[in-house]
């Protein structure tokens, strides 16, 4: 008797612990089917659709899934480890991890699914919900505090909703990747890391990043920043040592390094721009600073402020042959109408450095030299309307008569989807474009090559 409940309870263990594969096929499979099987007997069957598959499916359970397009919004509450079978990927409209749902070991390989739309709800991994994402989609992350990391390798949109997120480590860790952030505020509560391998780049936008008291930076270089040129700043708490913000626009990176006084501590917010904006003319500072801006930044102190030294890099494309020979400034706006000159300590080969009694307000490199900053500043002045644009947009080009005009035309992934070439008939030139008009609705860069000039601009489809 005793081994016979011995044999019973180890049946159940067993039973307790088995894994189960549902299978699903969008050509032959019926949700009629139990699912147990990849192809059709006389007992069993796939099913049709993936939300079938996961409804029935337990924590731990596999789901196979046949690659082809299916055209359905996948729910997942369930922890599961999903396969796919085929040589394409697996397409669907739109993937929502919820109530706890994640993906288990083993996950697919990179590229086995390939999904526009992925929101990931508290609760659930970050993880699984950027391996499903496709190149150019939107990964929306609800609001909620999500103690895993999430490694960024793709282009996409990442969206926050309600009040914002707070993930604990944020890695840029793609060759190329250019991640859009988007909605509300994204708090980083353990590291935020640019120097990673293969880099990356996180245009911020309008929203802003804010790193924890207790977080950390790690500074990337050239290739990898946040893009910070728009109305979003980069928020970090500065107190002790220096802390570098690692900001920039689309063509320069300029971080920033913050050393506090002794007994100085607060949370600041930095952002750049470049000669070239039109938002370049800032009332805050003197006419001939405006006249000569080539890069400006803003710091915006939350609390009390904090008092110490301030240092700006830049890494162009281009620098001048000798640094020592050029007159540059530092200007800072301290206080309204007040205008204080800061004393280079050093001029080196890319960066100038001061102390300021208050890190608060407008600070400006600016020269009569006109490669003091480099920047991807063109003699040929282009604008585009309206924009954002939902069908044909128009094209001011203003350059030298009979010059030729090459227009290149890049998403997200800079994958160049158009080029156009026109000649400059006169000196203001306005041609209207449509090669967009197949295209997905999203940010686009428009690039004008003339001579050895070069603008970009980046304009959105509706």
């Amino acid at each position: 008797m005793k081994r016979f409940l011995l044999i019973f309870c180890s049946l159940l263990v067993v039973a307790a612990n088995a894994q189960t594969t549902y299978y699903v096929n969008g050509s032959t499979g019926s949700n009629s089917n139990d699912g147990l099987s990849a192809s059709v007997t006389s007992e069993s069957g796939p099913l049709q659709t993936i939300n079938a598959a996961l409804g029935l499916a337990t924590d731990g359970d596999f789901v196979s899934v046949q690659s082809g397009d299916y055209a359905e919004d996948v729910l997942q509450t369930v922890d599961v480890v999903l396969l796919k079978t085929g040589t394409e990927p697996v397409a669907v409209q739109s993937w929502t991890f919820s109530f706890g749902g994640n993906l288990l070991e083993p996950k697919p390989v990179s590229g086995a699914f390939n999904c526009e739309l992925v929101t990931v709800n508290s609760g659930s991994m970050l993880q699984d919900g950027e391996i499903l994402t496709a190149t150019g989609s939107n990964l929306v992350i609800a609001q909620g505090n999500y103690l895993d990391a999430l490694y960024l390798t793709k282009s996409i949109h990442l969206i926050l909703t309600d009040q914002g997120a707070q993930i604990a480590n944020l890695y840029l860790n793609g060759f190329g990747a250019e991640v859009y952030l988007e909605g509300s505020p994204l708090t980083i509560t353990q590291s935020i890391r640019f120097n990673q391998t293969a880099g990356g780049k996180i245009f911020l936008g309008n929203t802003n990043i804010l790193v924890s008291p207790s977080g950390s930076i790690y500074a990337g270089g050239s290739g990898s920043y946040a893009v910070a040129d728009g109305g979003g700043k980069f928020y970090s708490t500065v107190s002790g040592g220096s802390t570098v913000f690692p900001v920039g626009t689309v063509d320069t990176y300029a971080p920033v390094t913050i050393t506090p006084n002794s007994g100085s501590s607060g949370i600041l917010g930095v952002s750049v721009r470049p000669a070239g904006n039109p938002n370049s003319f800032n009332p805050d500072l003197p006419f001939n600073v405006n006249r000569n801006v080539k890069l400006e930044w803003t710091v915006t102190p939350t609390g009390t402020n904090v008092s110490g030294s301030i240092r700006f890099d830049y890494n162009g494309t281009a620098e001048p042959a000798d640094w020592n020979e050029i007159p540059e400034r530092i200007v800072a706006s301290a206080l309204v109408d007040t205008y204080t000159e800061g004393t280079n300590i050093e001029i080196g080969e890319s960066y100038s450095q001061a102390d300021f009694a208050l890190l608060s307000g407008v600070f400006a490199i600016y020269s009569n030299f006109p490669n003091s900053i480099p920047t991807a500043e063109s003699n040929l002045n282009a604008e585009i309307y309206p924009n954002p644009f939902s069908g044909n947009f128009q094209l001011s080009l203003n350059g030298n008569v009979n010059d030729e005009a090459s227009i290149e035309i890049m998403d997200i992934s800079g994958r160049i989807v158009a080029r156009e070439t026109y000649v400059l008939a006169n000196a203001n030139t306005v041609v209207s474009v449509n090669a967009l008009q197949n295209q997905n609705a999203g940010l686009y860069l428009i690039r004008i090559l003339s001579g050895k000039e070069v603008t970009t601009i980046r304009a959105i489809k509706n």
